[in-house]
This record gives structure tokens, C-alpha cells and sequence, in this order.
């Protein structure tokens, strides 16, 4: 997901949200619909958790969530330096190909 701008530029929202039950109210500079996105995935995570656990406790759950979450993002980051590199690569031929082809 990446962060929208806000409907209103330089003013922040506050959004309430709820995440696993609690009432949330957040305030930032994103557009509030993205701030909604968020906490309905952090939501989903934690309740992805519970179903596969005997935890119920909610800090241990949001632990658990995070570590998911953070799981998930360096994931992201390892695919998206593998794609880096396999663009990088082609490049690079490419490159040498155009050469040869003028020399």
C-alpha cells in the first residue's frame, strides 16, 4: 500500500478507526480512506493470529501481528531488490549488445 495525499493538503485528519475491538483515533497527514486500509490490515493480522493460536492476551497478539506485518514487508523489500536486480541485469546486456552491434 503506499500513502495517498490527503483531501486537504497541509491540514491533518483524524480518522477513528478500530482495531481488534478498541477504538483508535489517528491523526495524520494521509488521506483518511488509506488510514481505514491500514487498520482494517493491522485488524485482519490480528485476528489471523488469534485463529491460529492459543493466545488471547491482546498485547501478545499485536506482538505476534507485528511481527507478521514486519514479515511481510521485508518480503516485499527482498522481491522487490530481486526484480532491481534482474532489470539491473538486462540493462546491462542490453547495453553491451548495443555495443557490440556498433563496434
Amino acid at each position: 500500500m503506499r500513502a495517498t495525499e490527503p483531501k486537504d493538503p497541509g491540514k491533518k485528519a483524524t480518522v477513528t478507526v478500530q482495531i481488534y475491538g478498541t477504538d483508535y483515533k489517528i491523526r495524520g497527514d494521509a488521506d483518511p480512506d488509506y488510514i481505514k486500509r491500514l487498520a482494517a490490515h493491522v485488524d485482519a493480522k490480528m485476528r489471523d493470529v488469534v485463529a491460529v493460536s492459543s493466545t488471547v492476551q491482546p498485547i501478545k497478539v499485536a506482538i505476534l501481528a507485528a511481527i507478521n506485518l514486519a514479515d511481510e514487508y521485508f518480503r516485499a523489500l527482498d522481491e522487490q531488490g530481486g526484480a532491481r536486480d534482474q532489470v539491473a541485469q538486462r540493462l546491462n546486456a542490453l547495453a553491451a549488445s548495443i555495443e557490440e552491434t556498433i563496434a
